[in-house]
């Protein structure tokens, strides 16, 4: 290739653009060294070295990133199930073909460019995009419930290159868990735990965490550490509690006066304030039992995140300032 150029994508799926930007499943933040990309679900990708913001993609909700050498980068992340080719049923396999034979059939039968496929498998699928003299790299893929475009080119990239840098990106982005009913996901990387809601606010807490017991009625999983604390952790859409009507700390005041009588009714257990952010709409209350629990209830959005800790290495102030910590990291 003389000279890279972007090559746009066009769609041949009828998104309006309002309507595609409420599919879209990620954000991103460019930083000094490398660009941070969050994939709901997903581990961030991290793309080292300086990248500056280039156009972006409306249709496709696909960002394109350039940087001095001349190389392009380009992502996107949608809900795969509310594309209007989904249908009820369909293994993300069957859509992953459905998306890339809609696109590219559009894509050729426009004559803008022409499609060639480079690689087929069940989880992605690669082609190269040619115009004129120009060409790039594309992936679609499926990771999680987000469906995956990445668009890489540069003055040197061949083939080889180009499929080499859209596979190493793509497996970067590890699928967190997921009970199925919850709106989070979380990840346990050599005992360090990472929660992120769907709504991609997250918070991560180093030490040696494990997986603990599950707890049905209030939909908590535990996690327990090398000093015996214990962390429970729900996230919620408001919606999941008809007791909610109001946004903002309002709302998380209506949850907590739930609490505190479910509490009373059902344990005998009294509920204190500990403290309460109205401008984060998040507070933190102790339930006063022999081994006193302290909840964090934050409401971020739609999404409700419930914390509780039980620990007996840890002084009343410092469980208040680590679920403070939590609270700071979903902001």
């Amino acid at each position: 290739m003389s000279r890279i150029t972007i090559i746009a994508v066009f769609t041949a799926l009828s998104f309006n653009l309002s309507y595609a930007q409420t599919i879209k499943s990620y954000e991103f933040q460019i930083n000094s060294n490398n660009v941070r990309i969050t994939v709901s679900g997903c581990k961030d990708l991290v793309l080292e070295g300086n990248w500056d913001k280039g156009i972006y993609n409306k249709a496709a909700c696909l960002q394109f990133f350039k940087n001095s050498s001349g190389e392009i980068f380009a992502f996107s992340a949608r809900k795969y199930k509310e594309f209007d080719i989904f249908e009820e049923g369909m293994s993300s396999k069957e859509f992953l073909n459905s998306f890339y034979n809609t696109d590219s059939s559009f894509i050729s039968n426009s004559g803008s460019a022409v499609i060639e496929t480079v690689e087929k498998t069940i989880s992605y699928i690669i082609y190269k995009i040619k115009a004129g003299t120009n060409e790039n790299y594309m992936l679609y893929g499926i990771k999680g419930t987000s469906a995956i475009m990445i668009q890489v080119g540069g003055y040197d990239y061949s083939k080889e290159k180009s499929k080499l840098i859209l596979l190493s990106n793509f497996r970067k982005i590890k699928v967190l868990e997921n009970d199925g009913v919850s709106s989070y996901s979380y990840s346990l990387d050599n005992g360090k735990l990472f929660v992120q809601g769907d709504n991609l606010h997250s918070f991560s807490l180093d030490g040696k965490w494990e997986k603990s017991h599950y707890m049905e009625s209030s939909r908590q999983q535990f996690f327990k550490n090398q000093l015996n604390d214990n962390l429970g952790i729900s996230v919620l859409s408001t919606h999941s509690y008809k007791h909610i009507s109001k946004s903002g700390i309002k709302g998380v005041l209506q949850h907590y006066r739930w609490e505190k009588k479910f509490h009373k009714r059902t344990t005998k257990l009294q509920a204190e304030t500990l403290f309460v952010n109205e401008k984060k709409s998040f507070l933190i209350y102790k339930l006063n039992a022999k081994t006193p629990n302290y909840y964090l209830i934050y409401r971020v959005g739609d999404l409700i995140y419930k914390i509780s800790l039980a620990s007996l290495n840890m002084q009343e102030q410092d469980k208040i300032k680590y679920l403070k910590n939590i609270a700071k990291q979903l902001k």
